[in-house]
């Protein structure tokens, strides 16, 4: 694809994202390897299958953005809003997140979560986990502090801090009937969340979570 064929794209998708006219950015399987898209409008954007290794999508909204099975490899996200986007199946290997934190393994995806009902993403990166929630990224210690300063011990701030437990620390992995057995309190609230997980990667691929009767099935099980 050409620069000039895809500023057309991304043209018509600001246009339609303004409610002026234009019409969705149909990117699904575009090669867009190494490509500068700072400041690109790819809300809601489909790229699905798309090739953007090593593309440079600091600060970028994606939220809501189709980017099932796109390879992301080594492409910088700094910065970039994800929430909501569906990343099932993509390649996050080498992918910068923030700053200095480069996926290296498992990344997670949660949404509906919190006081405000956003996405929390959760990743093993080579300088240890990251966590990203609405203006907030940086590594555990941070966002336990972050957590504190906003939450403190309400039922938010609980499970914030169960989630970094159990995922960074006691190897329990996306265990959610151990969370709802240790946090009956929580329960509702996880039923919330984990009921629309976006999805979970294992090392380099994300696969699907759990359904909704799967969850249903935990938390009655959970409460006998």
């Amino acid at each position: 694809m050409s620069e000039q064929e895809l500023k057309n794209i991304l043209e018509k998708h600001k246009l339609c994202l303004e409610g002026k006219g234009g019409e969705r950015a149909d990117l699904s399987g575009a090669d867009l390897r190494g490509a500068y898209l700072r400041g690109a409008y790819l809300r809601r954007a489909d790229l699905h299958g798309a090739d953007l290794r090593g593309a440079y999508l600091r600060g970028v909204d994606l939220r809501g953005a189709d980017l099932r099975g796109a390879d992301l490899y080594e492409a910088d996200l700094s910065g970039a809003d994800l929430s909501g986007a569906d990343l099932s199946g993509a390649d996050l290997r080498g992918a910068k997140l923030y700053k200095n934190f480069t996926v290296k393994g498992e990344l997670y995806q949660l949404a509906n979560v919190g006081s405000e009902n956003g996405t929390l993403i959760i990743a093993d990166c080579e300088e240890g986990w990251y966590f990203n929630r609405g203006c907030f990224s940086g590594g555990k210690d941070d966002f336990l502090k972050a957590v504190e300063e906003t939450h403190g011990d309400n039922e938010h701030g609980k499970f914030y801090k169960k989630i970094v437990e159990l995922y960074t620390e006691s190897g329990m992995l996306l265990d959610k009937e151990v969370i709802v057995k240790e946090n009956e309190e929580l329960k509702e609230e996880l039923k919330k969340t984990i009921g629309i997980v976006n999805s979970i990667v294992d090392t380099s691929k994300i696969n699907s979570s759990l359904s909704e009767e799967d969850i249903e099935d935990i938390i009655k099980e959970a409460s006998e």
